[in-house]
């Protein structure tokens, strides 16, 4: 488990991390870090290549839950690669799981309730949203499902209940609705939409 946490102090941080090496595979270098045109370097202006834990405190939530824990991989300064955001609870779980390509978002992003059950999955091209984007309920059934195209609705955008049962069906171009699809035109449960 973790042992000590990364302590942001704005505009210049300090790392003060150990890890567990089992559960992570890696020990965090230790010094001092700034942050300056979106890169993370150390202070001589080196960028910083490795793995950084961030411990943010929630000050509006009650019990045991106080923040996040944000475990992020970085490669010459940019975010690259997987960054997994958990809940700071007695058991860890993931809230979220974002790609990094040279600090852009790059495919698919998944965020998860604290009870462990999927809430939403987006994929993202060049830091945009850029393919299917779909919310789930509670149960695990689709809530929602949405085409993007350069961050904009353009294609289908389509919303079911807990049941499965077609709330609303509609159609977007370049973020602008242009068409409305009753329900018995097209679908009619969740199931014949493919993820």
């Amino acid at each position: 488990m973790i042992t000590k946490f990364f302590q942001i102090l704005m505009p210049v941080f300090i790392c003060c991390i150990v890890v567990n090496a089992e559960e992570y595979g890696t020990i965090l270098r230790h010094g001092e870090f700034k942050i300056g045109d979106d890169l993370l370097c150390y202070h001589d202006g080196q960028l910083f290549t490795g793995q950084t834990l961030v411990s943010e405190e929630d000050e509006d939530v009650e019990g045991p839950r106080s923040g996040k824990v944000t475990l992020t991989n970085w490669k010459d300064g940019w975010q690259d690669g997987e960054k997994t955001v958990y809940y700071s609870s007695q058991r860890v779980r993931r809230y979220a799981v974002v790609h990094f390509k040279s600090g852009i978002r790059e495919g698919v992003t998944k965020y998860w309730r604290e009870d462990g059950t999927i809430d939403w999955v987006v994929d993202y091209s060049n830091g945009m949203k850029n393919g299917w984007s779909t919310t789930y309920h509670q149960n695990g059934r689709i809530k929602a499902k949405s085409f993007y195209s350069s961050d904009l609705l353009n294609g289908p955008v389509i919303k079911w209940d807990e049941n499965g049962k077609l709330l609303s069906y509609y159609i977007y171009s370049e973020g602008d609705r242009v068409q409305v699809v009753h329900e018995e035109a097209r679908l009619q449960t969740d199931e014949n939409l493919s993820e």
